[in-house]
């Protein structure tokens, strides 16, 4: 952190709930989560800055469900949770390229430009498998478990309902076609 302010580079870190911070009287460190005392669906942005890890550094809080979400960055507080959590969609992309679907690890390219290419069209693939998964969900919903969470993500239906597809084309031409429309929608919308 302290070289990230140190070269005015802006970020958003998810810090753990039990985090000591100083109070807003700055006589006494607390657990964030006592800091922000958050009701369901409630968000919170502290415009004072505060110590954390020796840095100075701004407070943002919110709780969607049970589980609070707290974030610490160096400029634009109201900003922090929507930056973090598009921060966190890159992510779940990544670990779609990696492991959990397209494996682009196991290519083992080394070369730059094979790379972004592969890099490129495995990015769209994420888009298309993301947006049917979408769609898979709105006809039949993804099951919910106990915690709370889904059983899988709208990026694995999606790409197991295009598996299913891909693998028996000749009785899913028009499954296949509507799952396209899917992708190209958006720029068939702006063409109109």
């Amino acid at each position: 952190m302290k070289y990230l302010i140190s070269h005015n580079w802006p970020f958003c870190i998810r810090i753990p709930v039990n985090t000591l911070v100083p109070n807003k009287h700055q006589n006494r460190e607390l657990p964030v989560r006592r800091i922000f005392s958050l009701g369901i669906g409630e968000s919170m942005a502290i415009q004072k800055p505060r110590k954390v890890w020796g840095q100075m550094v701004y407070l943002s809080g919110s709780r969607k469900g049970e589980e609070l979400m707290a974030v610490i960055c160096n400029a634009n507080p109201s900003a922090a949770i929507a930056d973090y959590l598009q921060r966190w969609q890159i992510e779940t992309m990544f670990q779609a390229l990696k492991g959990c679907g397209f494996n682009m690890e196991e290519t083992h390219l080394r070369d730059r430009d094979k790379l972004s290419k592969l890099l490129s069209v495995l990015a769209l693939a994420f888009c298309w498998s993301y947006k049917t998964g979408e769609y898979v969900n709105e006809e039949h919903p993804v099951r919910i478990k106990t915690h709370g969470r889904k059983a899988q993500t709208l990026f694995r239906a999606g790409l197991d309902h295009l598996q299913r597809i891909f693998d028996h084309i000749e009785t899913w031409v028009d499954e296949f076609i509507k799952i396209l429309s899917l992708f190209f929608r958006p720029w068939l919308s702006k063409a109109s």
